[in-house]
């Protein structure tokens, strides 16, 4: 893949910052910028960083949540051939520290006040950090010494020496810069800062526009991390797509974003549409009789037709006008509470089940599930619009290269590849072996089309020898409405076991169907009634899987896990040794409550 200076993504958003000015490209709350107005505010702070003596190639930090100013500060801190190096919103205090010891950050961008107070506590702690500018405009800045609003960082005056400096380092634009670093989730161990560059960027949006096509016409609504690659990268093609991109900055909003902006196109992880779907079909299982009758009779002609055209079968005159109806009675009204206009939802992160796409699919909203990871800019293969295995990522993107090593693992090899992870040369040496990247995943090809069968350092291996992919134990059991979440116990146990978090507003519809009275959340997961219908549901859930991957016992938990008590990653995957560690006492009273009946 031949690159150029004009793919660099500094010069691209420049031209677009010349060329069309008016054009608005993000929007947010009520407010809009164009191209013009990004560049005034990008300016003032790079002109700003400038200043502060920002080097070339320094790592500047980012530690908040989704905005329009984070935006800014990425494109500024490029222009100036900075590294932004983002940090979880959700961070606590020593993760942040970590971030910015490992990465040697002087200066640093923080969102709210918990966030700006965070980082002010740091500057004694961490050698390397001298400045806070601090995003949002009600922040008390109790640092001035050391610290500053954006707003004023923006609005002062700079020196015209500084005006040409900018002018300088935008003229060096070189793909051979390192453009971020971007720390893991870490669900495994340390987080490893990778390496990514121009090249990697440049290669992974020509690819897109080979594969996944958005235009001046669409809107991309950001509400996953920034500071994840799977956004982050989304939301720079977006920009150089000339998609606006509407931010969400508080994901809890994300229903009420979803109606307020209309999006056409938006990535989300799998977590996002298995709560879609389980409370579409909760709401379906509580409606009267004849509505009940409706959803189910309209759902079975949607997946008719739908396997049909996804077999490449052609579909019937009567299947046709039957879909119609369907569609108008049922299928549009989901996707309205989706805003309505929905092209195409991206899906990463993890593995998203077959069967809940195929749910989607047939309600007329395409999900694109793919794979990819930080290492590679994100997304190397993908769906597309052929008929493709449903529990498939689909086929590597243009100028990806894909085969399977020991175990089956998927190894990549491409212009997208990180160069490394930073200041981690052995790790670096362990994943990178003669130019292929070790994923971690085992992998199947069906018809040229990736099939991801588990990832090989959470297989569990009981007792009895026998091998247990959690992901897949977990995403047949997530579709009981009742799950809200769910973490698979069995690693060198006899049997397979789980820890599930109730979805406490179904369960107490459920307890009130049953007459079933108590105090608090805790005695109604200790009442029997609930627990054997528990017990009921997941085994009429597992009836796909063999006899060895089948949960024998579980335990009903009041808190749901989260990202706060370190317990999920910001992508809302589980950190299953923090789990094992944290509620060992309940892991092991499921077992040991079998030694004493043997």
């Amino acid at each position: 893949m031949q690159l150029t200076v004009n793919d660099h993504l500094t010069t691209v958003y420049r031209h677009k910052m010349s060329s069309q000015g008016e054009h608005i490209a993000q929007s947010q709350e009520g407010k809009q910028w164009s191209w013009q107005q990004i560049q005034q505010q990008a300016d003032s702070i790079s002109l700003g960083l400038l200043e502060l003596g920002c080097e070339v190639q320094e790592n500047i930090g980012i530690y908040a949540d989704n905005s329009a100013q984070w935006s800014w500060i990425d494109i500024a801190s490029m222009a100036i051939r900075a590294v932004p190096v983002p940090a979880y919103a959700t961070h606590s205090q020593d993760q942040l520290a970590y971030v910015i010891d490992d990465a040697q950050i002087r200066v640093l961008f923080t969102g709210n006040q918990q966030q700006y107070d965070a980082g002010v506590a740091l500057l004694a702690q961490c050698d390397s950090l001298e400045y806070i500018v601090a995003i949002d405009d009600g922040v008390f800045i109790h640092h001035p010494q050391h610290s500053s609003l954006l707003c004023d960082f923006i609005a002062a005056q700079r020196a015209e020496p500084t005006r040409a400096l900018l002018a300088q380092r935008i003229d060096q634009a070189s793909l051979d810069d390192i453009i971020t670093l971007i720390y893991t989730s870490g669900t495994t161990g340390e987080p490893k800062g990778v390496i990514l560059d121009y090249r990697n960027i440049s290669a992974a949006i020509e690819m897109h526009r080979n594969r996944i096509v958005i235009d001046e016409n669409d809107t991309s609504l950001s509400f996953l991390p920034l500071s994840h690659i799977f956004e982050r990268a989304w939301t720079w093609y977006a920009l150089a797509s000339n998609c606006r991109v509407a931010y969400c900055r508080n994901p809890a909003r994300i229903q009420k974003a979803l109606v307020e902006v209309k999006p056409t196109v938006m990535c989300a992880v799998p977590r996002l549409y298995e709560k879609i779907y389980t409370q579409v079909i909760s709401k379906a299982e509580s409606a009267p009789r004849l509505k009940k009758l409706i959803f189910s009779l309209a759902f079975k002609i949607g997946n008719h037709c739908f396997e049909r055209r996804n077999n490449n079968q052609t579909v019937g005159p009567v299947a046709t006008a039957a879909n119609t109806l369907a569609d108008k009675i049922v299928f549009a009204n989901i996707r309205q509470a989706l805003g309505g206009n929905i092209r195409f939802m991206p899906s990463g992160g993890a593995a998203l089940d077959a069967g809940i796409n195929q749910f989607f699919q047939v309600c007329g909203l395409n999900v694109i599930s793919g794979f990819g990871m930080t290492e590679t800019c994100a997304t190397v293969c993908c769906r597309d619009e052929v008929a493709m295995p449903m529990n498939s990522c689909g086929t590597p993107l243009p100028g990806i290269e894909l085969k399977l090593g020991d175990n089956n693992e998927l190894l990549i090899k491409g212009p997208t590849v990180m160069r490394g992870y930073y200041n981690k040369p052995q790790e670096t040496a362990a994943t990178l072996v003669d130019g292929w990247l070790k994923t971690g995943d085992a992998a199947k090809q069906v018809d040229g089309n990736i099939v991801i069968t588990e990832r090989l350092k959470d297989l569990m291996k009981t007792s009895n020898g026998k091998y247990v992919a959690p992901q897949r134990v977990e995403g047949k059991l997530i579709k009981e409405q009742l799950i809200e979440q769910i973490t698979i116990i069995g690693d060198e146990r006899q049997f397979v076991s789980a820890l599930i978090v109730p979805a406490f507003e179904d369960l107490e519809k459920l307890a009130k169907q049953k007459g079933i009275e108590y105090k608090d959340r805790l005695e109604l997961i200790s009442h029997s009634d609930i627990v054997l219908h528990f017990k009921q549901r997941i085994e009429k859930m597992q009836s796909e899987l063999a006899g060895y991957e089948k949960v024998k016992k579980f335990t009903l938990l009041v808190e749901e896990f989260t990202i706060a008590k370190n317990e999920l990653t910001p992508t809302l995957k589980v950190k299953r040794k923090v789990i094992l560690e944290k509620f060992k006492t309940e892991i092991n009273a499921m077992y040991n409550s079998v030694k004493k009946h043997a």
